[in-house]
């Protein structure tokens, strides 16, 4: 492959896995293990072929190989989104424009048989806001819970109210955070991207 040439998704999948396997410190043999200690037995040779692109992964397989290697299953698909990748034998794209095609957020497809642009999806895009206000008021809670620890713990009158000032944006901010969440989810409820039961 030449530094002009995008790599195949299944050779870009193979070596990710490969190189996430060995930095992890695991042998072919200990990583199927593992996968099939998460109940998706794949034997250390077709683990082996999947490395070298003999093989394709399922996906089913290529979720329990990235939660045996503790890393995100679109770490192992997009390992370099600097990259292009030929994600059909006659198509490829530039590796961002791959990779936002993958979250619903628009990319263009470029090859002999298809040229086509992607609209972002709007409800992929809501729930990819929602992670990412849930990661942010988890990492508040947080602190919220360390400042209260702290306060416990002042005996300074000013320090306890540099610490008090904090408690009270905190959970201000976690406030109107809630607000934006329930925003969040009626509108992806709006698209109709839940069932009737709200689940998802």
């Amino acid at each position: 492959m030449s530094d002009n040439e995008p790599a195949d998704i299944g050779q870009s999948v193979g070596h990710a896995i490969q190189r996430a396997r060995k930095k992890a410190g695991l042998s072919a043999v200990q990583l199927s293990d593992r996968v099939g200690e998460l109940g998706v037995p794949i034997h250390r040779v077709a683990l082996g072929k999947i490395e070298t692109a003999d093989r394709d992964v399922t996906l089913k397989e290529l979720i329990a190989i990235a939660t045996a290697l503790e890393v995100a299953p679109m770490h192992l698909l997009f390992p370099n989104a600097l990259e292009p990748v030929r994600v059909l034998p006659d198509v490829e794209m530039d590796g961002l424009g791959a990779l936002g095609w993958f979250f619903g957020m628009g990319g263009t497809m470029r090859g002999t048989a298809i040229r086509r642009m992607f609209a972002p999806d709007d409800g992929l895009l809501i729930a990819a806001r929602l992670i990412a206000l849930q990661n942010d008021v988890h990492a508040r809670e947080q602190a919220l819970t360390a400042h209260r620890r702290d306060l416990e713990l002042a005996t300074d009158d000013s320090a306890r109210e540099l610490i008090e000032q904090s408690i009270l944006g905190d959970e201000a901010w976690i406030e109107r955070a809630k607000e934006v969440h329930a925003n969040l989810l009626a509108a992806y409820r709006g698209i109709g991207r839940m069932d009737g039961d709200g689940d998802v």
